[in-house]
């Protein structure tokens, strides 16, 4: 074989196997309500607003599925990116199904709008999120297929070109969008060769379902899963390319799926949900007009938390449920409980990742109140509550008798969570979130939050009303500390500057960090920009396993750095010996002085006297002399010296001979 057929068989092969770092990745997802047949429109060519749970990053790709009812449309944003029909479908009903793709997307694009030019309903959107989608040439392939009544949900055939494409198929109920009687059980995703089917967003009432997964091969493949219920359903799906594009969440605490779930007058009690969830803290954010929960329970098990009492105005409830430390599936299953099921309702779902194992800080305890007048903000909390630490996510909801929650004014920096449709009626309760306002917000502060509302109303003022709000905390951030030395090795009383850095994905940490040789702190500093130093001349000559140690904050967890060795050197020493009767006579006494110095520090230890090889005694310095004192020196020369044994932090010196003569 030739080198270059070789060079040749392995770029193929690296051609066909997809890269890590090229693998399509969800970021987030919202599955938006149906709007149904209900009220008189506010528009003749509405717009369907919905939201995703989190402001997009730059560069990546919107994946769109819409359902709507014998209209024309154009598929927008709030940031004008280009969008694509991938494909659609009309069935027997007059029923539009449609796959929208934008790729290389703005930073900061929220809401996704679906204009129609002449009045309709039965619309719904769901949206997903990606990066590492291929900006140009996306599509490799696309299908849809009108169903008939069946509990096999099928896209058709497609037949990739190239391995690693990005599988995201849409179904809907063509009967009406779903809704009682219609509505399914359960779904099941997919179970086929190649690829590892998950649901991102199931709405069981609407009978809509979303599922993705990566494709590794290029062979034919009929996507199908299977709903609990024989349905007629439409389903289109798309397959995306892969390539190294957009950015990853910069956020560890945040949405990855949303669900608005609705529950119509005298549906069934418990009320069912499937929320496709992988995070650790699933919220549930509740208006259920005069009835109130009364339990949750799920599968996988989970403990359902209330964050407060409920609110209860004329015609509204307020509640939040939460499962903390949650046990999440690509297909949890909840029963909700209420005390009665008189009115329409509306679960909102949110799936975090990266809260707290004790998320839950504060809840407002509700707030009701009623508005005679028609106002186009309202305010709903007034410093109602306040968080404990910095960097919590605020949830906030609230349910009102007339008119349509649009906007949040306050508090400044808040996501508005609900969707809206101009072609319901403008009071509630509407399917599209009853008209009713949800928001969330990550609040960096800790002061006293308070809510308005922007607000469109028709005849009628907004009556009573309910709401809440919580906070809930964020797990501290993971942090990584670096530390580094001026000099090493060092001498015996050098100055030595230790310097430690602490990084986080999560932010700038503060706090303080303590400096260790081995388990002994020997300084502490405090964080400014993420970097503390501290300085000591006071090590002993040794090797040393210093760290720096990063207590955690409010926000950041603690850590320590890794073992950083310190060798400090023995401080090099010279010895000098003077005596004090030079010459002296035969039994005069003598003392011979010995002064041990160093560039750094005071020598201590002992030295010995020799006179040549013997050892004439030996005195400890003080204060870096040593004394000794003799008269039985024998008559002749003397070759004196002064030998400085050395100690822990200073080394060993002998000073010149000094000749001392003793006469007779």
């Amino acid at each position: 074989m030739t080198t270059r057929l070789l060079i040749a068989l392995i770029s193929a092969f690296w051609a066909c196997v997809p890269a890590f770092s090229q693998t399509p990745t969800l970021i987030q997802h919202v599955s938006c309500p149906n709007s149904r047949e209900f009220g008189s429109p506010q528009s003749s060519a509405p717009d369907y607003l919905c939201p995703l749970p989190e402001p997009s990053q730059a560069g990546n790709a919107l994946l769109v599925g819409v359902m709507a009812y014998d209209a024309i449309f154009t598929l927008t944003d709030d940031k004008s990116n280009t969008w694509t029909l991938v494909n659609s479908l009309v069935d027997n009903n007059k029923v539009y199904v449609g796959l929208y793709l934008a790729t290389n997307v703005k930073a900061g694009t929220r809401f996704i709008d679906l204009h129609s030019s002449v009045p309709t309903d039965n619309v719904a959107m769901s949206v997903s999120e990606y990066y590492n989608v291929a900006t140009s040439n996306s599509v490799d392939t696309s299908s849809c297929s009108a169903g008939s009544s069946s509990t096999t949900i099928t896209a058709g055939t497609l037949m990739p070109t190239v391995s690693g494409d990005l599988l995201w198929q849409w179904a809907v109920n063509g009967v009406d969008g779903g809704g009682l009687p219609n509505s399914t059980t359960s779904f099941t995703p997919g179970s086929q060769p190649n690829i590892a089917w998950q649901f991102l967003g199931t709405d069981l009432y609407d009978g809509a379902a979303v599922q993705a997964g990566i494709y590794n091969a290029t062979s034919a493949i009929d996507p199908t899963f299977t709903s609990g219920t024989a349905q007629a359903y439409d389903s289109c799906v798309m397959a995306v390319k892969a390539a190294t594009a957009g950015n990853a969440p910069t956020s560890a605490f945040r949405i990855v799926h949303m669900l608005h779930q609705q529950m119509p007058a005298l549906g069934t009690n418990p009320w069912p949900i499937q929320f496709a969830s992988s995070g650790n803290l699933v919220v549930l954010s509740a208006l259920t007009g005069t009835n109130s929960i009364t339990s949750i329970s799920s599968n996988p098990p989970n403990a359902w938390l209330s964050t407060g009492p409920a609110a209860i105005g004329s015609d509204n409830v307020s509640q939040i449920y939460y499962a903390a430390k949650a046990v999440t599936s690509n297909s949890l299953a909840l029963a909700v409980t209420l005390s009665g099921n008189t009115n329409y309702a509306t679960f909102m779902m949110y799936d975090f990742t990266g809260a707290a194992s004790s998320p839950l800080d504060v809840d407002s305890a509700g707030q009701e109140g009623d508005e005679s007048s028609i106002v186009s903000a309202l305010p709903t909390c007034s410093s109602c509550l306040t968080p404990t630490r910095p960097n919590e996510v605020v949830i906030a909801n609230f349910g009102q008798d007339w008119c349509t929650a649009t906007s949040i004014s306050v508090p400044s920096g808040a996501l508005f969570d609900s969707a809206t449709f101009t072609g319901n009626s403008v009071n509630g309760p509407q399917t599209v979130d009853q008209n009713n306002g949800w928001l969330h917000l990550y609040d960096s502060g800790t002061g006293a939050l308070s809510v308005t509302w922007g607000e469109t109303c028709g005849s009628e003022a907004e009556g009573g009303w309910a709401g809440r709000v919580a906070a809930f905390i964020a797990a501290r951030a993971a942090t990584a500390v670096g530390l580094i030395s001026s000099a090493d090795p060092s001498g015996y009383g050098e100055p030595v500057t230790f310097t430690a850095r602490v990084t986080s994905r999560g932010g700038t940490p503060t706090g303080t960090v303590t400096f260790k040789d081995g388990s002994s702190a020997f300084g502490t500093g405090t964080l400014s920009g993420g970097k503390t130093k501290f300085e000591i001349s006071t090590l002993a000559a040794d090797t040393h396993s210093v760290t720096a140690v990063y207590g955690g904050s409010g926000s950041f967890a603690g850590s320590t750095s890794p073992v950083l060795t310190q060798t400090v050197n023995r401080v090099t020493t010279s010895t000098s010996v003077t005596s004090s009767l030079d010459p002296s006579g035969s039994g005069q006494p003598v003392t011979f002085t010995a002064t041990v110095t160093s560039a750094s520090g005071t020598p201590t230890g002992t030295v010995s006297f020799k006179d040549r090889s013997t050892t004439l005694g030996k005195a400890t310095l003080t204060s870096g002399k040593a004394t000794f004192t003799t008269s039985s020196l024998a008559v002749g020369t003397h070759a004196i010296a002064g030998l400085y044994e050395g100690s822990l932090n200073f080394s060993s010196s002998r000073s010149a001979v000094l000749k001392q003569i003793v006469n007779p």
